[in-house]
């Protein structure tokens, strides 16, 4: 928290029996730095989940996101998933990207005809 911050939720619209969510998220590195995650409460309201989220790599500007039931477990429904921290470092537009998508269900089979509704966004004035 503090200035400069802002928040990217990161929901699931009607899943049906999803064990994991994995994905990668493309920002301007110039422009934001991510900073943490709070876990969503829909993999919450089946026991612990796990997270693990921060740089691809070593590669700036790239996120890497998997969140799983350890359990083997599967949620259902609508709900947050995660809420992705980030600070602001200048005024400026850039795209924030999902990119590699995948939700898996039973068997740990990708869940097919998945849609990814990624962001634009807008610094207006940081300081």
């Amino acid at each position: 928290e503090g200035e400069n911050s802002f928040y990217l939720a990161v929901v699931a619209k009607g899943v049906d029996q999803v064990s994991q969510v994995s994905f990668d998220l493309t920002f301007d590195p110039a422009s934001v730095s991510y900073q943490d995650f709070k876990p969503g409460e829909l993999f919450e309201q089946k026991g612990k989940a796990e997270y693990k989220i921060g740089p691809k790599g070593d590669q700036k500007g790239k996120l890497e996101v998997k969140i799983f039931l350890g359990s083997g477990g599967t949620v259902s429904g609508t709900g947050k998933v995660a809420t992705l921290s980030f600070k602001a470092l200048q005024p400026g537009r850039g795209d924030m990207l999902f990119e590699n998508g995948e939700l898996i269900g039973l068997q740990k089979k990708p869940v097919p005809q998945t849609n990814w509704v990624g962001g634009l966004l807008w610094i207006l004035e940081t300081g």
